[in-house]
């Protein structure tokens, strides 16, 4: 009678402790009568038998469930159709014969108006320059730091003769259109010139101008236009 290995099914001759073709313990294995077919192996390994600590365990394939279409990837969903343009809404007969809007015809010409009486009025310097009175001017020799501090622009005077005063006189106009002139308190004073008639300005205390006055600061003569 002869013994087979249970692990990998070599025949071994009886009372063998050791498999010679895998090293295995036999003892013990049940006999295998004379003519039956060895045990079915893979890999040298009865497939009945444990595998040997160590060796790679071969597992059957198992079968991948059928993927359903919504969870493709968007590669397999057909391609869609592209979206037709919209269609052009047909417009009206009447909308069609309509003719197009003419351009307005350009008005005539506007003629330019003279300037009112309320236009503000102006000075007249001795070097020819017109300032309009539309804001506070401080005049003077040096009226920078004079202007500054009233909130004006300074118009600075040629006076050779030294007779105006830094700060000499402020001239602006009032809410309701009116020109007002005042003596901040100058060396010499000013004096306004209307129809032959010599008007001197009171310190801080406004005058009010009218076009054709001439005002006298100092040695200097200043128009009001």
């Amino acid at each position: 009678m002869t013994t087979h290995c249970r692990f990998c099914g070599e025949a071994v001759r009886p009372n063998t402790m050791f498999c010679p073709a895998c090293g295995q313990i036999i003892v013990g294995d049940a006999p295998r009568p004379q003519g039956a077919p060895p045990f079915p192996t893979t890999g040298g390994r009865r497939q009945d038998a444990p595998a040997p600590a160590g060796a790679p365990v071969e597992l059957p394939p198992v079968p991948l469930p059928d993927v359903p279409a919504w969870a493709r990837p968007v590669a397999e969903h057909p391609a869609a159709a592209p979206a037709a343009p919209p269609t052009p809404i047909p417009a009206s007969p009447a909308a069609a014969t309509r003719a197009p809007a003419a351009a307005p015809a350009p008005g005539p010409l506007r003629t330019p108006q003279p300037a009112s009486a309320a236009s503000p009025l102006a000075l007249l310097l001795p070097g020819g320059a017109r300032i309009p009175i539309d804001r506070v001017l401080v005049l003077g020799r040096q009226p920078g730091a004079g202007a500054a501090q009233r909130g004006g622009v300074p118009v600075e005077v040629i006076d050779p003769s030294r007779s105006m005063s830094r700060v000499h006189l402020v001239v602006q106009t009032r809410p309701d259109g009116g020109t007002i002139a005042t003596d901040p308190g100058s060396g010499n004073g000013t004096v306004v010139v209307r129809a032959g008639q010599r008007h001197p300005l009171v310190r801080d205390v406004p005058f009010e101008l009218a076009a054709g006055d001439r005002l006298a600061l100092g040695d200097v003569i200043v128009d009001v236009a």
